[in-house]
């Protein structure tokens, strides 16, 4: 389950069991997102624009966001990437169906091995301890962003 974080303007959305700690939103905008902090993210900390880039590089879709100002995170096309260890990198806007729940995505890192996960489907290994493949994902971001 989502924890919200409300803003004036933006409110963000967290799923901790998504989150792979690729770390690109303490990286990318530590005065919002800092995890010395309680709570550890403050949406008003930085201009909407910025924190919505940020939660846009987020590569397992752990974090979230909503704002009246602004529409919903979309893409032109669905991409989908078998990754080196079997993750499922899905970027795009997409219905996944599993046991039944549809859930609508816009970002997620997938497994098939859903035994091995406290998560099914979505896969719950650190990319911390596997080098960094959160800048794989981010380059397919790019490259759609280019287009």
């Amino acid at each position: 389950m989502a924890k919200q974080y409300t803003g004036e303007k933006i409110n963000v959305y967290f799923e901790p069991k998504r989150c792979v700690h690729a770390a690109e939103c303490v990286r990318g905008l530590g005065k919002v997102f800092d995890v010395d902090q309680r709570p550890w993210v403050q949406p008003d900390n930085a201009s909407v624009e910025d924190v919505i880039k940020v939660i846009e590089r987020c590569p397992s879709g752990a974090l979230t966001y909503e704002s009246p100002l602004y529409e919903r995170e979309t893409h032109g096309q669905t991409r989908v990437i078998y990754g080196d260890d079997g993750e499922i990198f899905m970027y795009g806007d997409f219905d996944l169906v599993y046991n039944g729940e549809m859930m609508h995505l816009n970002r997620a890192i997938l497994t098939s091995d859903v035994s091995n996960t406290d998560n099914p489907p979505f896969y719950s290994k650190s990319f911390s301890k596997q080098g960094d493949k959160a800048q794989f994902y981010k380059k397919i971001q790019d490259e759609e962003n280019d287009n």
